[in-house]
Formats: C-alpha cells, structure tokens, sequence
C-alpha cells in the first residue's frame, strides 16, 4: 500500500480511457459481487471513495433504475443526489443478495475480511484490479471518479 499524501498535496491518477478495458475489469471481478460493485458504483456516480465506502445497505437496498442515491458528501458536506441506472442496481442487487447473512440498515454495504473498508482500502483495489488487466499507468481510487469524468 502506498503512503497517504499530506493533505493539500494531490497524486496524479490516470483515468480508465478504454471501454474494453473497463469490461475486462468487470469480467474478472465477476465472482466478486463487493468489488464488481464497488467498481460499477464509483465508475458511474463519480462519487469520492471517502463517499463510496460510507454508503450503508439501507441506502440502496430499495432502488430501482432511476431512483436517486441520496448522501451528504465527507468533505464538502452537501447532500448528493445521484441517479442510479441499470449497471449499479443490478451489481448492488448482485451484491445484496450474496450476503451469507444479512445486514441491518446502517451497516456499511462495502465490507471486508477485516471488516468495513476504507477510502485507502478502495485505493489498494483499485490497483488490484488493473493489474488483473495489466493496465499501465498511475491508478487509485481517484480513477473510479475520473473514469466517469473521462466517458461523461
């Protein structure tokens, strides 16, 4: 894992440009409904990972295409309203319905061995997950945000 910048100091992180190479990404985490939907979330919301990793499963549990996600962003602490489609309802329903067992509300949707998962913990995937690919480049979590950017 790579050391946190000090603050006010940015890290340039590549977006993801090519489409194949987001559906190889999605191909490979196919058997892994928390990062397939950790991926397909950030890359389509252009949430901040701070953001992603505080969504809980009551937030989402209930969606349909179209419905709105609603949050109060960490850093800038304004309420998000953003629009779920089709990719991220079916990869949190891929999700939801993978829990051995399940979880109340307010538990955080992304989880892992260790327990609740980190803004730096998306980082340390997302690298993860270009590698599976060989993607070249600088990536982190900031990439999922820029991603979404890049195809808008």
């Amino acid at each position: 894992m790579t050391k946190q910048s000090a603050k006010g100091i940015s890290k340039k992180v590549d977006p993801i440009t090519e489409l194949k190479d987001i559906k190889s990404i999605k191909k490979c985490l196919n058997d892994n409904p928390k990062d397939l939907c950790l991926f397909t979330i950030g890359i389509n919301t252009n949430l901040r990972a701070s953001d992603l990793v505080r969504i809980t499963v009551g937030m989402v549990k209930d969606l349909k295409t179209g419905d709105e996600l609603v949050l109060n962003e960490k850093k800038t602490k304004k309420e998000r309203r953003i629009t779920m489609n089709q990719d991220c309802i079916d990869a949190i329903q891929n999700l939801i319905s993978s829990f051995k067992r399940s979880r109340k509300d307010d538990s955080q949707l992304f989880r892992g061995r260790e327990g609740d998962i980190q803004a730096i913990g998306v980082n340390y995937l997302v690298n993860k997950w270009v590698k599976m690919i060989n993607l070249k480049g600088k990536y982190g979590s900031h990439s999922l945000r820029k991603t979404f950017g890049y195809h808008m």
